[in-house]
Protein backbone atom coordinates (compact mmCIF):
# COMPACT_ATOMS: atom_id res chain seq x y z
CA UNK A 1 0.00 0.00 0.00
CA UNK A 2 1.41 3.40 -0.97
CA UNK A 3 0.45 7.03 -1.32
CA UNK A 4 1.99 10.35 -2.33
CA UNK A 5 3.75 12.40 0.33
CA UNK A 6 1.74 15.45 1.36
CA UNK A 7 4.94 17.50 1.53
CA UNK A 8 7.30 16.54 -1.29
CA UNK A 9 4.97 14.36 -3.43
CA UNK A 10 7.44 11.46 -3.35
CA UNK A 11 6.34 7.89 -2.74
CA UNK A 12 5.06 7.20 0.76
CA UNK A 13 4.62 3.65 2.01
CA UNK A 14 2.34 2.20 4.64
CA UNK A 15 4.13 2.62 7.97
CA UNK A 16 1.84 1.67 10.83
CA UNK A 17 -1.73 0.94 11.84
CA UNK A 18 -3.20 2.29 15.06
CA UNK A 19 -5.89 0.12 16.56
CA UNK A 20 -7.15 2.60 19.17
CA UNK A 21 -8.28 5.11 16.52
CA UNK A 22 -8.40 2.67 13.60
CA UNK A 23 -6.19 4.73 11.31
CA UNK A 24 -3.22 4.12 8.99
CA UNK A 25 0.03 6.06 8.87
CA UNK A 26 2.20 6.51 5.78
CA UNK A 27 5.87 7.50 5.72
CA UNK A 28 7.61 9.31 2.87
CA UNK A 29 10.65 7.50 1.49
CA UNK A 30 12.38 10.80 0.72
CA UNK A 31 11.61 13.41 3.41
CA UNK A 32 10.51 11.04 6.24
CA UNK A 33 7.23 12.89 6.71
CA UNK A 34 4.63 10.67 8.41
CA UNK A 35 0.94 11.37 7.90
CA UNK A 36 -2.44 9.88 8.57
CA UNK A 37 -4.52 8.65 5.66
CA UNK A 38 -6.80 11.63 5.08
CA UNK A 39 -9.74 9.29 4.48
CA UNK A 40 -9.68 8.41 8.20
CA UNK A 41 -9.29 11.84 9.79
CA UNK A 42 -11.99 13.50 11.89
CA UNK A 43 -14.51 15.82 10.30
CA UNK A 44 -14.55 19.44 11.44
CA UNK A 45 -17.38 18.96 13.95
CA UNK A 46 -15.69 16.04 15.69
CA UNK A 47 -12.31 17.76 15.56
CA UNK A 48 -13.67 20.84 17.31
CA UNK A 49 -15.23 18.66 20.01
CA UNK A 50 -11.76 17.30 20.78
CA UNK A 51 -10.32 20.82 20.96
CA UNK A 52 -13.16 21.97 23.22
CA UNK A 53 -12.07 19.31 25.72
CA UNK A 54 -8.43 20.41 25.82
CA UNK A 55 -7.52 21.67 29.26
CA UNK A 56 -5.45 24.73 28.34
CA UNK A 57 -7.39 27.54 30.00
CA UNK A 58 -5.29 27.51 33.17
CA UNK A 59 -1.70 28.70 33.31
CA UNK A 60 -0.14 25.88 35.30
CA UNK A 61 3.57 25.89 36.06
CA UNK A 62 4.19 23.22 33.44
CA UNK A 63 2.13 25.00 30.78
CA UNK A 64 3.93 28.30 31.47
CA UNK A 65 7.31 26.56 31.15
CA UNK A 66 6.17 25.01 27.87
CA UNK A 67 5.07 28.35 26.40
CA UNK A 68 8.14 30.20 27.65
CA UNK A 69 10.29 28.23 25.19
CA UNK A 70 8.61 30.11 22.36
CA UNK A 71 8.55 33.40 24.24
CA UNK A 72 12.31 33.15 24.85
CA UNK A 73 12.89 32.77 21.10
CA UNK A 74 10.78 35.87 20.40
CA UNK A 75 12.52 37.84 23.15
CA UNK A 76 15.97 37.00 21.85
CA UNK A 77 15.19 38.10 18.30
CA UNK A 78 12.55 40.81 18.25
CA UNK A 79 11.77 44.20 19.76
CA UNK A 80 8.52 44.84 21.62
CA UNK A 81 7.27 46.95 18.68
CA UNK A 82 7.51 43.97 16.30
CA UNK A 83 4.38 42.66 14.61
CA UNK A 84 3.51 39.11 15.62
CA UNK A 85 0.91 36.55 14.60
CA UNK A 86 -0.11 33.58 16.73
CA UNK A 87 -1.46 31.15 14.16
CA UNK A 88 -3.80 28.61 15.71
CA UNK A 89 -4.22 30.57 18.92
CA UNK A 90 -6.98 28.32 20.25
CA UNK A 91 -9.95 29.12 22.51
CA UNK A 92 -7.68 30.50 25.25
CA UNK A 93 -4.86 32.46 23.55
CA UNK A 94 -2.46 32.03 26.45
CA UNK A 95 0.68 32.58 24.38
CA UNK A 96 -0.62 35.96 23.21
CA UNK A 97 -1.45 36.87 26.79
CA UNK A 98 2.05 36.09 28.00
CA UNK A 99 3.65 37.93 25.10
CA UNK A 100 1.47 40.98 25.84
CA UNK A 101 2.57 40.88 29.46
CA UNK A 102 6.18 40.90 28.25
CA UNK A 103 5.49 44.11 26.31
CA UNK A 104 4.51 42.88 22.85
CA UNK A 105 1.39 44.82 21.90
CA UNK A 106 1.28 44.47 18.11
CA UNK A 107 -0.11 40.96 18.14
CA UNK A 108 -2.73 39.30 15.97
CA UNK A 109 -4.33 35.96 16.64
CA UNK A 110 -6.00 33.55 14.25
CA UNK A 111 -7.71 30.23 14.75
CA UNK A 112 -10.03 28.53 12.24
CA UNK A 113 -12.39 27.43 15.02
CA UNK A 114 -12.15 30.12 17.70
CA UNK A 115 -10.96 33.31 15.99
CA UNK A 116 -11.65 32.92 12.30
CA UNK A 117 -10.80 36.47 11.25
CA UNK A 118 -9.06 36.24 7.90
CA UNK A 119 -8.03 39.91 8.03
CA UNK A 120 -4.73 38.65 9.44
CA UNK A 121 -3.79 37.90 5.82
CA UNK A 122 -3.58 41.61 5.02
CA UNK A 123 -0.49 42.17 7.20
CA UNK A 124 3.16 41.22 7.09
CA UNK A 125 4.74 40.02 10.31
CA UNK A 126 8.13 40.02 11.99
CA UNK A 127 7.37 36.73 13.68
CA UNK A 128 4.71 34.05 13.54
CA UNK A 129 4.20 31.40 16.20
CA UNK A 130 2.63 27.98 15.66
CA UNK A 131 2.36 26.35 19.06
CA UNK A 132 1.22 22.73 18.72
CA UNK A 133 -0.60 23.50 15.46
CA UNK A 134 1.43 22.08 12.58
CA UNK A 135 0.57 18.49 13.50
CA UNK A 136 -3.14 19.28 12.99
CA UNK A 137 -3.34 21.00 9.59
CA UNK A 138 -4.86 19.12 6.68
CA UNK A 139 -2.61 20.65 3.98
CA UNK A 140 0.76 21.20 5.70
CA UNK A 141 2.79 22.33 2.67
CA UNK A 142 0.15 24.82 1.53
CA UNK A 143 -0.23 26.23 5.06
CA UNK A 144 3.53 26.47 5.57
CA UNK A 145 4.10 28.39 2.33
CA UNK A 146 1.20 30.70 3.21
CA UNK A 147 2.78 31.61 6.55
CA UNK A 148 6.25 32.13 5.10
CA UNK A 149 4.68 34.54 2.57
CA UNK A 150 3.28 36.55 5.48
CA UNK A 151 6.72 37.16 6.98
CA UNK A 152 8.78 40.27 6.44
CA UNK A 153 12.43 39.82 5.34
CA UNK A 154 14.43 38.35 8.26
CA UNK A 155 11.15 37.39 9.91
CA UNK A 156 10.81 34.07 11.69
CA UNK A 157 8.27 31.28 11.81
CA UNK A 158 8.57 29.63 15.23
CA UNK A 159 7.10 26.13 15.32
CA UNK A 160 6.47 23.90 18.31
CA UNK A 161 5.56 20.35 17.33
CA UNK A 162 6.69 16.83 18.13
CA UNK A 163 9.72 15.79 16.06
CA UNK A 164 10.07 12.12 15.22
CA UNK A 165 13.41 10.32 14.97
CA UNK A 166 14.53 6.71 14.94
CA UNK A 167 15.06 6.70 18.70
CA UNK A 168 11.29 6.94 19.20
CA UNK A 169 9.00 3.92 19.13
CA UNK A 170 6.32 5.34 16.87
CA UNK A 171 3.58 2.90 17.88
CA UNK A 172 3.85 3.84 21.57
CA UNK A 173 4.71 7.53 21.06
CA UNK A 174 2.30 9.65 23.09
CA UNK A 175 2.09 12.14 20.24
CA UNK A 176 0.24 9.65 18.05
CA UNK A 177 -2.47 9.03 20.64
CA UNK A 178 -4.18 12.37 20.02
CA UNK A 179 -6.62 11.70 17.19
CA UNK A 180 -6.35 15.29 15.98
CA UNK A 181 -2.61 14.81 15.31
CA UNK A 182 -2.34 13.85 11.65
CA UNK A 183 1.18 15.07 10.70
CA UNK A 184 4.50 13.94 12.16
CA UNK A 185 7.70 15.65 11.08
CA UNK A 186 11.30 14.47 11.11
CA UNK A 187 14.48 16.45 10.55
CA UNK A 188 14.37 15.60 6.82
CA UNK A 189 10.80 16.91 6.61
CA UNK A 190 11.89 20.30 7.89
CA UNK A 191 14.93 20.32 5.61
CA UNK A 192 12.60 19.82 2.65
CA UNK A 193 10.46 22.77 3.76
CA UNK A 194 13.60 24.86 4.14
CA UNK A 195 14.67 24.19 0.56
CA UNK A 196 11.15 24.52 -0.82
CA UNK A 197 10.73 28.03 0.61
CA UNK A 198 14.32 29.30 0.58
CA UNK A 199 14.29 29.86 4.32
CA UNK A 200 16.99 29.11 6.89
CA UNK A 201 16.19 26.27 9.27
CA UNK A 202 17.35 26.43 12.86
CA UNK A 203 16.56 23.35 14.95
CA UNK A 204 16.42 24.39 18.60
CA UNK A 205 15.28 21.32 20.49
CA UNK A 206 13.35 18.09 20.38
CA UNK A 207 10.07 19.88 19.62
CA UNK A 208 10.95 23.46 18.61
CA UNK A 209 12.22 24.76 15.26
CA UNK A 210 12.67 28.16 13.63
CA UNK A 211 12.47 29.05 9.97
CA UNK A 212 13.98 32.43 9.15
CA UNK A 213 13.04 34.23 5.97
CA UNK A 214 15.96 35.59 3.97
Amino acid sequence: MSSSCLLCQSKALFFSHQEIHSRDFFKCQKCSFIFVNRMTTLDRIEEKKRYDNHNNHELTEGYAKFLNRLISVVDERFEHESLGLDFGSGPYPMLMRLLSEKGYQNLTGFDPYYNNNILYRKKKYDFITMCEVFEHVSKPLEEFKHLIDLLRPKGALIVSTGIFDDQIDFNSWYYTLDETHINFFGRSSFEFLEKETGTELLVIGKDLVIFQKK
